[in-house]
Order: C-alpha cells, then sequence, then structure tokens
C-alpha cells in the first residue's frame, strides 16, 4: 500500500488506457463498477477534466507534482472504449451554453 496525503491505498498506474493495481481485489472492484456504469449511462458523459480517472483531454501524471499530459482517465477510456462520446465540463460549457 502507498501513502499520500493520508490517504492508503494500493499503488495503481494505467497501461494502454486501463487501469491496473498492485491489489486484485480493487482490480475485481474496478471492472464491477465499470460493468455497473453501462446499465443507467446512455450516449454521452461529461465528466472532470484533468482528474487522472475522468480526465478527457489531460490528467495529471499521477506523480503528485501537479503536472499534466495529454492523454485520458481510466474512466474516460472505458466508456469511450465502450462507444460512448466523453467531454469534460469545460466543453459541455462551451457546446451547451
Amino acid at each position: 500500500m502507498e501513502k499520500e496525503q493520508n490517504l492508503s491505498r494500493a499503488i495503481a498506474r494505467i497501461i494502454d488506457m486501463y487501469l491496473y493495481s498492485q491489489d486484485e481485489t480493487e482490480n475485481e472492484q474496478i471492472q464491477a463498477l465499470g460493468d455497473e456504469v453501462f446499465e443507467w449511462i446512455e450516449d454521452i458523459v461529461v465528466l472532470k477534466e484533468n482528474s487522472p480517472s475522468c480526465g478527457s483531454l489531460k490528467i495529471y501524471n499521477g506523480e503528485f507534482i501537479g503536472e499534466k499530459i495529454e492523454g485520458m482517465g481510466v474512466t474516460s477510456a472505458l466508456l469511450k472504449r465502450n462507444g460512448l462520446r466523453v467531454i469534460s465540463e469545460e466543453q459541455f460549457a462551451e457546446t451547451f451554453f
């Protein structure tokens, strides 16, 4: 387990748009959550930009130094791989307001 900013969690990394954890139980939980999400999403999803989970254009690099890189977060990648349109809250505001 890794302790970062008073939070204990297994170390997890994004590889080829998939999230892998050192904790097998977490991997099972991630997969179960992914399966559940598709039961209630229609075709477009608005997620928080820059998040390692939800970013659709940029994400934090995972080194806890505030650096952003181009890429998709784990949740965004999962949703996109399954045919959903993923946009950020910024893209939503520009498109719909």
